[in-house]
């Protein structure tokens, strides 16, 4: 029976806290998020890849409704290199990084565009499959992977655009 008391104890307790976090459903002390602009209207290419490029900082973990400490997000001016398809071994990751940053890269840069102050950015390619990293603090930076620890994959297809969201999240809790 003691294990059956814990049991219910510990549920009860999750309960609680659950409840003591849910605002009640008073949204007064809720404030709107300035929604970031999709830029879709800025693009002017035919077939390549394009999108936002947004830096976040802080505390993302969802919480009470009133919670001070909220995260950030920032469109950002960054440099966006775009090389032939990279995979985890084609890379020098930096020995300061938990994987998200890398020293060198060595496949071949395909071109090289800045995002603008609303993180937009595009770029004109063929055919073919990318990999997309963001210049930050004199390294590379990519936070994602494919099946194939293709790292920061896109493929452009004939007479398409791709929109490829970049999110620096270094810098942020989740």
């Amino acid at each position: 029976m003691p294990y059956s008391l814990k049991s219910n104890l510990a549920i009860l307790f999750i309960l609680l806290i659950f409840l003591c976090n849910c605002g009640g459903g008073d949204d007064s002390n809720t404030s709107e998020i300035t929604p970031l602009p999709d830029n879709a209207e800025k693009v002017s290419i035919n077939q390549g890849v394009w999108g936002n490029v947004w830096f976040w900082e802080g505390n993302h973990m969802p919480g009470p409704a009133d919670q001070t400490s909220r995260g950030t997000i920032t469109p950002v001016v960054r440099e966006v290199y775009i090389y032939q398809a990279t995979a985890l071994q084609d890379v020098v990751p930096s020995s300061n990084s938990e994987g998200q940053f890398f020293s060198s890269i060595n496949t071949e840069l395909i071109t090289l565009v800045t995002s603008d102050s609303t993180g937009f950015y595009q770029a004109q390619l063929p055919t073919g499959t990318y990999s997309v990293f963001i210049k930050e603090n004199e390294e590379f930076y990519a936070n994602h992977f494919d099946a194939d620890f293709t790292i920061n994959p896109v493929t452009v297809e004939e007479n398409k655009t791709t929109k490829l969201q970049i999110d620096i999240t270094y810098a942020a809790t989740f």
